[in-house]
């Protein structure tokens, strides 16, 4: 287990400087914003509990670091289950600007939609 998440780490590192959290999701921050990745190649059998899991690590963090005002979330996943990051408190606001997808998802053919949730509600939903 630790020998992948080094090598996903390093892998994360060099190309969006995201850092691991869990098996599953990793984070980078950017202008007061956090911005969580699903990490690939990874089967989880309880991908809900791992993301959850991940989601309380993360508002640690985001505790303690008062600059980070947005905990952001931009995927083809988002596009394909709105309805899960809804439930999960992130508010889904569709398709990201095309400059935006060729930045960070060159390549990407699938749509790639946003979801966002304020630093309170992800404090309030996640740490308390």
């Amino acid at each position: 287990m630790m020998a992948s998440l080094e090598r996903l780490r390093r892998l994360f590192s060099r190309k969006e400087k995201f850092i691991p959290i869990n098996e599953l999701l990793s984070y980078r921050t950017e202008q007061g914003s956090v911005y969580i990745q699903v990490m690939p190649e990874k089967e989880i059998d309880n991908v809900l509990v791992e993301f959850t899991d991940g989601l309380r690590e993360l508002a640690k963090i985001v505790s303690q670091n008062e600059s980070i005002k947005k905990i952001t979330a931009n995927s083809w996943i988002v596009a394909e289950h709105p309805a899960v990051m809804e439930r999960f408190g992130f508010t889904v606001t569709g398709e990201i600007k095309e400059d935006l997808k060729q930045k960070h998802f060159r390549g990407e053919k699938r749509p790639v939609w946003g979801a966002y949730m304020s630093r309170e509600e992800f404090i309030n939903m996640y740490l308390n």
